[in-house]
Parts: C-alpha cells; structure tokens; sequence
C-alpha cells in the first residue's frame, strides 16, 4: 500500500495507517481493512497498478495486509503467495483495466 508520498514527494509519514492495520490483526477476532475506489483520476486510472513510480514510499508491508475492498468485490491477502495476491487484487480493480493488469501479471509470472 502507497499512500505516504505522491510520485517521489513525501506527503505523510508513517503512523495512522500503519497503526490502524497493524492494530486491527491483533484484535481477537479483527481483521485489518483497507476499502478504497477502484479507479482515480475521475475513472482515467486504476488504483491497482503493476509497479510503483519510482520513489514512490510504501508504507504497509504485504506481512500486514489482509483484506482489500472496494466497489468491485474484496481480495483476502493474508498468508497468500505472490501469484495468489496479484490474481486476488486483479479480481476487484475495475473491468476496464484487468486485462492489462493480468497481462503484466502473466508476463511477470505472478499469474
């Protein structure tokens, strides 16, 4: 997840986020929950994307990733492989962007 900086631009820094997921895994029952568009730019761009820019700061590590949300349907991550994690992202970025999406994954052998 890349929400700390926007290109190479640091635009927060670690905390809130981090606290919130890591927080909810070690709730007895919880699970963490990250719910988001599937698109941005007005539909032009997908959230789900097949690389970072460059300099582009990652602020949850895949260890804590459970669960992605958005309009499209959720994606459990915990404990899943590679492949397995970029099949379930893919699964619910927007219709309009999973064949380049699955594209890039084959290419790459994800999928």
């Amino acid at each position: 997840m890349c929400a700390a900086s926007i290109d190479d631009r640091i635009y927060s820094g670690f905390g809130g986020q981090e606290h919130f997921i890591r927080g909810g895994g070690l709730v007895e029952g919880r699970k963490p929950v990250i719910a988001l568009p599937a698109t941005t730019l007005g539909g032009k761009a997908s959230r789900t994307v097949t690389r970072l820019r460059e300099g582009a700061m990652v602020a949850l590590t895949q260890a804590h990733m459970h669960y992605v949300v958005t309009e499209y349907g959720d994606a459990e991550l915990y404990g899943k492989n590679l492949r397995q994690r970029a099949e379930a992202l893919i699964s619910i970025a927007h219709s309009g962007f999973r064949e380049e999406l699955y594209a890039f994954a084959g290419e790459h052998r994800r999928v």
